[in-house]
C-alpha cells in the first residue's frame, strides 16, 4: 500500500496513467494451520471475491484500481501446499516446463560468446566456451537428478541461478589471463566446485561430484584430468585426488592493491603465494582496525584461532559476483565466520557493517527501525560495494532476497532522501523509479552471512529464497593438521620446552577430535 497513491477516500491505485502489477511469488508457501486454514490465502481470496479489504485501524473499506495480480508457485511438496480451488478459479493457470538442455545451451552459449567476442579472445577460446556450456549442462542435470533434498540436506536445492553462476564465473576471465585452453578448463572446474561442491555436506556426495567432474572433463574437453591438474597433484603416482582440488584457486586477490576494474581474475600460482597475500592483507587490516583479527594462515586454509575451518578463497569469490548473497554454514563459536568476512572485505575494498543480532520479532520497535535503516542506507544510498552481514537476520532476509521488498514504514521515510539524491537524474520528482533504483542497488550490494547449520532447515522451509538466491558454502570439520597449527600458534608465546610443547599440541588435538567423535554417538 505504501507504493500506491490515494485517489480519494477508500480508493488507492498507481499514479494516473499507470497500471500496477502486483506479483505474488511462492503463492503456495503459507503454512496450513491445525484446522486447515491458510490466512494469507484467505486474505487474497477476500479481495478477489468481494473486491475490497478493510483498513486495519479505522476499519474503513479499501478498493484498488488499475491494479492486476500475477502469482507464481512451484509444485506441491515439501513446504509447498495445495491451494484451494476457490482461489485458483480467479486465475488463469499456466504450467511452465523446465528448460530443455538445448534451450539452456543456446542461452548461455550466447552469453559466453558475447563476452569472449567483446574482449577479443582467440578463436580457440570461443570453441572451448561452447564446450564449457554443454559440460555445465551435463553436471547441472546430473546434480539435480542425483543430489536430491532430504530433511537432513534441505539445502540440496539447485536451479538455473546456479547454472548462471558457473557461466558468470567463467566470464570473469580476461584475455590477459588466458594463455592456453587449459586455463579456461581449470577455471570451469573451479567454478563448479564453488557453486555445487561447496554446498555438499556428505563425503560420499563430494566424492560422487568429483568423479563426475573427472569423467565429464575427459569426455567433453578431451583432456587428461591428471595432466590438467598436475601442478596441484600431491600423489606420487601422479593421480589427482579429491583432496588435491582444494589447491585449485582462482581470484582477484593476487593484485588486490589495484582498483577493482584493473584486477585480473586469475589462477593462484601456489598456496605459498596465497599465504603471503593473506598475511599481508591481515597485517594491513590489523594495523588500522579497532578490532584486530587473530588468525593463522597455513596451507589451503585460513584458520581462525579457535576451532573451526575457514577458506578465504570461497567467500572472496562469492562477493566478487554481483547480486550475490553468501550463506556460510558451520557450527558456531568464537566469531570466526565474521572475522573471515571482514578479512575478505578488506581484500576486495568493501565495507562491512555488523547489524544487531536476533530476529526482528525479538527486538524493540526502535531497534528494528534502526537495523532496517542501517541496512538499506548503507547498501542503497551509495554507489560503492558494501558487504552487510548479520548473525540472525532471518526476517530481514525473507523480506529482501526474493523480491527486493522493504518495510512500508522505511519506504515512506526514505523517499525524500532518495529523491533528493536522484534529482540530478532525468526522472520526474516523486517518481518511483528513483526509489526503485536505490532498491536495485541494495540488492546488488547486500551480502548475507549466517552461522548456524542447525537453523538452516527451519529457516529455509518457509523462505525458499534463502537457498535459491544465495551461494551456500558449507564448511566441513577441521582436519587434524589444522588443529595442530592452531594449537602451535596458541602455545608459541608460552615458555615451554620444545618436547613439552609438541606433547601439549598432541593432547589438545586428541581431546578435541575425541570429543567430537563421542558427541556424535
Amino acid at each position: 500500500m505504501s507504493k500506491l497513491e490515494k485517489r480519494r477516500k477508500g480508493i488507492f491505485g498507481p499514479p494516473f496513467g499507470k497500471r500496477c502489477v502486483i506479483f505474488i511469488d511462492d503463492l503456495n508457501m503459507p503454512a496450513v494451520e491445525i484446522y486447515g486454514a491458510q490466512p494469507p490465502i484467505e486474505l487474497l481470496r477476500q479481495y478477489f471475491d468481494h473486491g475490497m479489504w478493510y483498513e486495519k485501524k479505522e476499519k474503513s473499506v479499501i478498493h484498488l484500481v488499475d491494479t492486476q495480480f500475477i502469482a507464481a508457485m512451484g509444485l506441491p511438496g515439501g513446504a509447498r501446499n495445495n491451494i484451494t480451488p476457490r482461489l485458483l478459479r480467479h486465475f488463469g493457470v499456466i504450467g511452465v516446463n523446465a528448460f530443455s538442455s538445448p534451450t539452456m545451451n543456446s542461452i548461455f552459449s550466447s552469453v559466453m560468446s558475447i563476452h569472449f567476442k567483446n574482449n577479443h579472445f582467440p578463436a580457440e577460446a570461443l570453441l572451448t566456451a561452447e564446450a564449457v556450456v554443454s559440460t555445465t549442462a551435463e553436471i547441472y542435470t546430473a546434480v539435480t537428478a542425483h543430489l536430491l533434498p532430504t530433511p537432513a540436506k534441505s539445502h540440496y536445492s539447485f536451479n538455473l541461478r546456479d547454472f548462471a553462476r558457473v557461466i558468470h564465473g567463467c566470464c570473469l576471465l580476461r584475455k590477459e589471463s588466458m594463455e592456453k585452453k587449459k586455463i579456461l578448463i581449470r577455471l570451469w572446474v573451479h567454478e563448479i566446485y564453488r557453486v555445487f561442491y561447496d554446498r555438499l555436506t556428505d563425503p560420499e556426495d563430494c566424492n560422487w561430484l568429483f568423479e563426475q567432474i573427472r569423467v565429464t572433463t575427459e569426455l567433453e574437453f578431451k583432456e587428461n584430468f591428471n595432466s590438467l591438474f598436475r601442478h596441484i597433484c600431491t600423489s606420487k603416482e601422479g593421480k589427482v585426488l579429491e583432496d588435491d582440488m582444494r589447491n585449485l584457486m582462482f581470484g582477484t586477490y593476487m593484485n588486490y592493491e589495484e582498483s577493482p576494474a584493473d584486477r585480473l581474475y586469475d589462477e593462484m600460482d601456489s598456496i605459498e603465494t596465497f599465504e603471503t597475500i593473506a598475511d599481508k592483507c591481515l597485517s594491513e587490516y590489523n594495523s588500522f582496525s579497532k578490532s584486530p583479527l587473530d588468525m593463522v594462515i597455513f596451507r589451503r586454509l585460513s584458520e581462525v584461532k579457535g576451532l573451526f575451518q575457514v577458506r578465504l578463497g570461497a567467500p572472496v569469490q562469492t562477493v566478487s559476483h554481483p547480486v550475490h548473497a553468501g550463506r556460510e554454514r558451520a557450527a558456531g563459536g568464537r566469531g570466526w565466520k565474521r572475522q573471515t568476512v571482514r578479512h575478505e572485505a578488506r581484500v576486495l575494498h568493501h565495507r562491512t557493517v555488523a547489524l544487531p543480532a536476533g530476529n526482528n520479532e525479538e527486538l524493540r520497535p526502535h531497534r528494528v527501525e534502526r537495523r532496517h535503516q542501517t541496512c538499506h542506507e548503507v547498501c542503497g544510498g551509495r554507489g560503492q560495494r558494501d558487504g552487510v552481514f548479520g548473525d540472525r537476520h532471518t526476517d530481514q532476509g525473507r523480506k529482501f532476497f526474493g523480491g527486493h521488498r522493504q518495510p512500508a514504514k522505511l519506504w515512506r521515510s526514505r523517499a525524500p532522501l532518495v529523491e533528493k539524491r536522484g534529482r540530478r537524474r532525468p526522472v520526474a520528482p516523486g517518481s518511483l523509479l528513483v526509489l526503485r533504483e536505490a532498491v536495485e542497488r541494495e540488492h546488488a550490494h547486500h551480502h548475507r552471512h549466517e552461522p548456524h547449520r542447525q537453523r538452516l532447515p527451519r529457516q529455509a522451509a518457509p523462505v525458499p529464497s534463502l537457498i535459491n538466491c544465495c551461494t551456500i558454502d558449507w564448511f566441513q570439520t577441521w582436519p587434524e593438521d589444522a588443529l595442530e597449527r592452531v594449537a602451535e600458534h596458541s602455545f608459541q608465546d608460552m615458555e615451554l620446552k620444545i618436547a613439552m610443547r609438541k606433547n601439549a599440541v598432541v593432547i589438545c588435538k586428541y581431546f578435541h577430535v575425541r570429543s567430537q567423535e563421542l558427541s556424535k554417538v
